[in-house]
This record gives C-alpha cells, sequence and structure tokens, in this order.
C-alpha cells in the first residue's frame, strides 16, 4: 500500500490549522493570565525594610 503526495499533504494542512486553532485559541489565556498576575503583584504587601525591628516584631508576632 502506497501513500499518496496528496494524503500527506491533507494531513499536514490539516495538523497546522488545527495547531494554529489551538494556539490561537490559548493566546486570550495566556494574556488574561498575564494582566492577572501584573494586578496581584502591584496589589502584594511591600515591605518597608528601612526599620528593620518593625517587620521582625511584625514577623514574630509582637
Amino acid at each position: 500500500m502506497r501513500i499518496s503526495g496528496r494524503a500527506v499533504w491533507q494531513q499536514l494542512v490539516r495538523g497546522f490549522l488545527l495547531y494554529g486553532a489551538g494556539v490561537g485559541g490559548s493566546l486570550p489565556c495566556y494574556e488574561e493570565w498575564l494582566r492577572r498576575s501584573a494586578e496581584a503583584e502591584a496589589a502584594a504587601a511591600h515591605w518597608d525594610w528601612s526599620i528593620p525591628h518593625r517587620w521582625y516584631d511584625m514577623a514574630h508576632g509582637r
């Protein structure tokens, strides 16, 4: 049994189309994740390291 070049080409084209649809479909999800992670990082608490005794006391519940 011999595989024709046309059948191989059709399968390659289908594979590339499905790959493109998968990547294109996941791109908005990745962009949303990037946006939300940037928002979460911006909202995270920032320590004031200039006053060591304060952050030490806060960390140890004093």
